[in-house]
């Protein structure tokens, strides 16, 4: 390929990569390592269930009066970055711990109008304890959890129906 120069000289054209120059080679390799290491990632490690407060930070009847939800955070009060959310759910109408339920939670920013990119691990930790970890409340500001709780279909206790649904909030500073 030619470019013509102001003169009209006719002189061919040296096209070179970022990446053909010894510099950027070292600067891509250096960020592919960083990217395989974590480093500079900005996240921090999730915190362990340990810290988890006696004291519900919030206490909740799902949409349906089904279920009594109190909610536990760690690190308590709940901060910027990821956390941990344990559930302690009990039948509403007998008061016994709700085991063997399935709980799907979304972190939400309804002020914002987004959510975060990866959803939390949840687990039954002990009749009717869930645990939810992995939640990255990564801005400041209100979040709230889009809990939907599942039962078991058929169950008496559940009254015919197999889902509700309850919403805990945190002011993140």
């Amino acid at each position: 390929m030619a470019v013509y120069s102001q003169n009209n000289d006719v002189r061919p054209l040296r096209i070179q990569s970022h990446f053909a120059r010894p510099h950027g080679v070292r600067r891509l390799a250096r960020a592919a390592l960083l990217a395989a290491l974590g480093i500079g990632c900005g996240t921090a490690p999730p915190p362990t269930t340990e810290g988890f407060s006696t004291q519900a930070i919030e206490s909740l009847t799902s949409k349906a009066a089904q279920y009594q939800v109190a909610i536990r955070t760690s690190p308590h009060p709940p901060s910027r970055g990821m956390l941990s959310v344990e559930y302690t759910i009990a039948w509403s109408a007998t008061g016994a711990p709700a085991s063997g339920l399935v709980l799907d939670i979304v972190p939400w920013m309804p002020t914002m109008g987004h959510g975060t990119s990866t959803l939390p691990s949840i687990s039954e930790t002990s009749p009717g304890v869930y645990l939810a970890t992995a939640l990255n409340l990564f801005m400041p500001g209100l979040w709230v959890l889009r809990t939907t709780i599942t039962g078991a279909p058929g169950d008496a206790a559940d009254a015919g129906s197999t889902s509700d649904y309850v919403e805990p909030s945190f002011d993140i500073p």
